[in-house]
């Protein structure tokens, strides 16, 4: 640096006024990440496999019903109760991850007990807002109870969940007892947002939302589905992930002459896509296989992103239309001593430094027992599986 911008910043840090509103050199206020807890989303999201969610920032999922919004929320909330939180260098200092802390603005009043539990969530130990009946009062909360916990937990990561806000109200719409229609949402979601995105990032707040979308009805041109509640959190958001339905996983089919061709559905295939990032490269994608009774599988979509960025293509089938080894079988094994079955290849991937996780002192998501969910347990199985249609997986079990 010249001795003319020593001498420049010096007057600056020196000034009577300016002192105290400028800053020298640019401070990242994301000081720690929070686990999405499925890893290539975590990949999607921050470009690290042992990163997710920003902290100190905004974030907001959207899309289908059913597409696992909730589910995504309550699995970060799930890993601030839970200390899977990394710390960046710069938060050593300021943050413990043991005294995380979660504020849960519950609109829908669709949580339950038995929801928390499947999900890891200790439900005792989640602040619940339970009356914010409408934007002002939710923003308003929030800020007080933010204040009031920093005042006992200076350095605990601050997790605040809003699901969703759709079902909010605005305080012009209560006075005048919904006789008018209301078109102020959206101006009101704007001012609350300018007003407490610096308390948001000063406060070290992870602030979450779940948004839903509806049918852009009369549009020819661009998104068949938008938004509700206007541009407010899509301008604030420093992540957005759009959330879509690909496939249905379903059993127990059966065909009647009363109701013709039926199964249960017992899962979704999803496509998370980050159509918004600050913190890594837009428009990356995960996907996600989501079961209705025990959550998400954090190993899918790992098979596919390896396709896709490292190029581990299947060689030329053997006799019989079959390759003998996949191609990231192939891959995994050349690289170790040890030699892999299909069996054991995802936990050896999620837990080997091919994915740079062991490196960062991380241990996330224990490796579930493939034999009790019905992800697929078959390599070849997944690289068969094209994610782009929108057929329907039969996996009724056979007899």
């Amino acid at each position: 640096m010249s001795d003319k911008k020593d001498k420049i910043f010096a007057a600056l840090q020196g000034h009577k006024t300016l002192s105290k509103a400028l800053v020298v050199g640019l401070e990242d206020t994301r000081t720690y990440s929070v686990n999405t807890q499925h890893y290539a989303l975590n990949k999607a999201i921050s470009g690290c496999w042992h990163k997710g969610w920003p902290g100190a920032s905004v974030s907001e999922v959207f899309g289908d019903n059913s597409s696992g919004k909730s589910l995504l929320i309550s699995k970060a909330m799930a890993s601030i109760q839970n200390n899977d939180i990394f710390i960046e260098d710069s938060g050593k200092d300021q943050l413990k991850a043991e005294d995380g802390l979660v504020i849960l603005d519950d609109t829908e009043k669709a949580y339950s007990e038995s929801f928390c539990e499947m999900l890891g969530v200790i439900r005792k130990d989640i602040v619940q807002m339970d009356n914010s009946l409408t934007v002002e009062n939710h923003f308003e909360t929030m800020e007080e109870t933010i204040k009031t916990i920093r005042k006992v937990l200076r350095k605990a990561p601050i997790g605040v969940f809003l699901d969703s806000k759709d079902q909010l109200s605005t305080d012009h719409e209560i006075s005048t007892d919904m006789d008018k229609k209301d078109m102020s949402k959206a101006g009101v979601l704007h001012k609350a947002f300018r007003k407490y995105s610096d308390f948001i990032a000063k406060k070290n707040v992870m602030y979450m939302i779940a948004s839903h979308v509806i049918d852009n009805v009369g549009v020819m041109f661009g998104p068949n589905k938008t938004v509700k509640g206007g541009s407010a959190t899509a301008y604030q958001s420093s992540i957005r992930v759009d959330l879509r339905v690909k496939k249905r996983f379903m059993n127990n089919k059966i065909k009647t002459d009363e109701i013709g061709e039926r199964s249960d559905t017992y899962g979704v295939k999803v496509i998370a896509e980050v159509v918004k990032n600050k913190i890594a490269k837009p428009f990356q994608y995960a996907i996600l296989d989501v079961f209705f009774d025990h959550g998400i599988d954090p190993y899918s979509g790992l098979h596919d992103y390896f396709i896709r960025h490292k190029n581990l293509y299947t060689d030329t089938p053997a006799k019989g239309g079959k390759n003998p080894q996949s191609a990231i079988l192939r891959f995994i094994n050349e690289r170790t001593d040890k030699t892999f079955s299909d069996g054991d290849l995802i936990p050896f991937i999620i837990d080997n430094d091919i994915l740079d996780i062991k490196k960062y002192g991380q241990e996330y998501m224990e490796p579930i027992d493939l034999g009790k969910v019905h992800a697929e347990p078959s390599v070849d199985t997944f690289l068969a599986d094209n994610v782009t249609e929108d057929d329907i997986i039969d996996r009724t079990p056979k007899v």
